[in-house]
């Protein structure tokens, strides 16, 4: 069925969104003999968060990406603001997982601790347990900071150094990087710190980009303590990434890329300390 996935979503992105009698007949021609309507229909409908539907009769399907570059209400990054993005070289955010959680992030995406604890999912956690009593404390926009999402404007940051050098577990986990048009999903925001620490300051608007400290963002080896705040500055999703923003897993060339996984995966040990 993953093949099939992959294929009708192909079909999609190249269209604009059909319907599935389309898409059946599309694929029919490239190599899929007796491929159904109602094989595509299964086939969305049983990932149907993946893939947006119109309330037509019959409904007309979206791509993954399309969805992933759409935010609930429609709207996707301007000319100015991937201008600002492109003016401090933001062409991708990062987020830091355990490999063994790829699977569900692949089919569920990129969730907040207060959503998987909702969903009940079974997840590898690399955190530190003291540093998120202290997170779970803490409000941002009106809702508390487990609410989020928190992916970081660069790779080599101070939690990866903890987690792959002083802990040892480099091959246990993927660095994935994000589209930036998740800065399109309403109620994105972003802060200049670490979340948890009583100096940092938040932001929703991309203008404020030049109040981060963009030295210590770029320095590879961020020790001191001011240097590891700054850098750990972070993008605060609410609830959700979606699978189709994530748009490259990367590997360390020891560490283990589960079979089957849907997701773009690369070995690349330059977002590794």
């Amino acid at each position: 069925m993953g093949d099939l996935v992959d294929a009708i979503d192909a079909v999609l992105a190249a269209s604009g969104g059909l319907t599935a009698a389309q898409v059946a007949g599309i694929l029919r021609e490239r190599g899929w003999p007796g491929l159904t309507k109602s094989r595509v229909n299964s086939a969305l409908y049983g990932n149907a968060t993946l893939f947006r539907r119109t309330a037509d009769s019959p409904p007309i399907w979206h791509s993954r990406q399309q969805v992933a570059a759409e935010s609930a209400d429609g709207r996707a990054l301007g000319e100015e603001e991937r201008g600002l993005l492109a003016y401090y070289d933001i062409d991708r955010l990062h987020s830091i997982q355990h490999i063994a959680n790829l699977k569900s992030i692949a089919k569920h995406g990129i969730l907040s601790r207060n959503r998987i604890a909702a969903l009940q999912l079974r997840t590898v956690d690399i955190s530190d347990p003291d540093v998120q009593r202290g997170r779970s404390e803490w409000l941002y926009g009106g809702r508390p900071l487990h609410d989020y999402v928190p992916l970081f404007f660069r790779a080599l940051t101070p939690m990866q150094y903890v987690v792959c050098i002083k802990q040892g577990r480099r091959d246990e986990v993927a660095v994935l990087e994000i589209d930036v048009e998740v800065f399109a999903v309403p109620g994105v925001i972003f802060t200049d710190g670490n979340a948890r620490a009583s100096e940092t300051r938040v932001f929703g608007d991309l203008n404020a980009l030049a109040e981060l400290d963009w030295e210590a963002l770029n320095t590879p080896d961020a020790w001191s303590r001011e240097y590891k705040l700054r850098k750990s500055a972070e993008i605060l999703v609410p609830d959700t990434v979606p699978p189709g923003l994530i748009t490259r897993v990367c590997f360390t060339h020891a560490g283990v890329i589960p079979s089957g996984l849907k997701l773009a995966c690369e070995r690349d040990e330059s977002v590794f300390p």
